[in-house]
């Protein structure tokens, strides 16, 4: 039996990313004694995801950046990548920016997004989320929910090698600007 998406698209290329096999849907059944005309079919997988309206939501907004760097590092080293999410010790945190302001990391006054990161010899290196993880060391907490990245194939990842150059390896190393 054939399903089409009438709304739902980007949740289902999430769950479909997060390796899940089942999402909770509503399907709608049409008669059968009619005839509809036939549609085309396009796998999940090759469907095109775009930003169709402003996302004021901070939680959507997130999702959506989680899917342009999914999207971004699928392109940029040619393969398919699934979603993971994982709870990581803050001491297993490798920034990939030199600093964050102050301002951006007092304004968050409750973690209700993931942080999203690439996973490389047992450290996990931030391409989202440097302000959100340094307000949970500074609320005390011992790890941040994450959002890895993950390819289908081993890969050396250059932000690894940016962090590295930049002599970043814990979270103490960002500066907090004013």
């Amino acid at each position: 039996m054939d399903f089409f998406v009438l709304d739902g698209h980007h949740r289902s290329y999430i769950n479909r990313k997060l390796v899940k096999k089942t999402i909770n849907t509503c399907v709608l059944k049409f008669p059968r004694s009619k005839v509809y005309p036939a549609r085309p079919k396009s796998p999940l997988k090759h469907l095109p995801i775009r930003d169709v309206a402003v996302i004021d939501d901070p939680v959507l907004k997130a999702w959506s950046q989680i899917l342009t760097l999914l999207k971004y590092y699928e392109a940029l080293y040619d393969i398919s990548f699934s979603l993971r999410k994982e709870d990581v010790p803050l001491g297993n945190l490798v920034p990939t920016q030199l600093q964050t302001s102050k301002k951006q990391i007092d304004s968050i006054r409750e973690l209700l997004v993931p942080i999203v990161c690439v996973k490389q010899q047992g450290k996990f290196y931030i391409l989202d989320g440097h302000a959100r993880s340094l307000r949970a060391k500074q609320l005390g907490l011992k790890s941040v929910d994450a959002i890895i990245l993950s390819p289908k194939t081993n890969i050396n990842f250059g932000i690894v090698e940016t962090a590295r150059k930049m002599n970043l390896k814990n979270l103490e190393g960002i500066k907090i600007v004013e």
